[in-house]
């Protein structure tokens, strides 16, 4: 079982207030949408991570697991660092695990994180407890200009989409869905399970 709090959540969203305004065509001084516009930026954003699998900007989680594994997969990449690692021992008490090279190597660089035990090295054991791992991490590209552009046009289009059609279902015309340019833009940023 894997569990994920967020801890320090992004200090900025992958599209600003301005370039979503002016990917709408927004000109209004008085900023009277920029409301709905911020709202809308934040769910799209949210839509684009969960649809990728991906952290997008900089941000901290905490992952929660019954066991040790090799490799131990970090979900939400691209992984940037772990931040510790700790665990309930065999006795019941909380530990602090080593971050030792010597010990562990952390995979930033695959499209997954991973943690890899180095060579005759083993993970300690663990109390019989589920969430007995406890491991902090940093994920995301890093600031909004690290986003592709692909992610951040997609997100750009949804809130085109949204703020054109407020509503679920359109009354007295066709439902429509979201247009799969979206989804072809995320595709190949989609980190697929096997």
């Amino acid at each position: 079982m894997v569990a994920l709090t967020i801890v320090t959540k992004p200090k900025e969203t992958p599209v600003s207030l301005d370039e979503a305004k002016q990917h709408l065509r927004e000109d209004d001084p008085t900023g009277s949408n920029d409301a709905i516009i911020r709202s809308l930026i934040e769910a799209a954003t949210k839509q684009a991570e969960h649809y990728t699998r991906r952290a997008l900007i900089t941000q901290t989680w905490d992952m929660w697991i019954d066991k040790f594994s090799d490799p131990l997969e970090v979900p939400k990449p691209p992984l940037q660092s772990i931040s510790f690692i700790k665990y309930l021992d065999s006795t019941g008490t909380l530990t602090t695990h080593s971050n030792s090279p010597q010990i562990y190597k952390v995979d930033t660089d695959g499209i997954k994180g991973n943690l890899y035990l180095t060579y005759s090295q083993v993970w300690p054991a663990t109390y019989d407890e589920p969430k007995a791992v406890n491991i902090r991490f940093i994920a995301g590209y890093g600031t909004a200009e690290d986003v592709p552009e692909g992610i951040k046009q997609a997100i750009k289009m949804m809130v085109s989409h949204w703020y054109e059609f407020r509503e679920p279902v359109i009354v007295g015309g066709t439902p429509m869905k979201m247009p799969m340019a979206v989804e072809a833009l995320l595709d190949p940023y989609r980190v697929l399970t096997l």
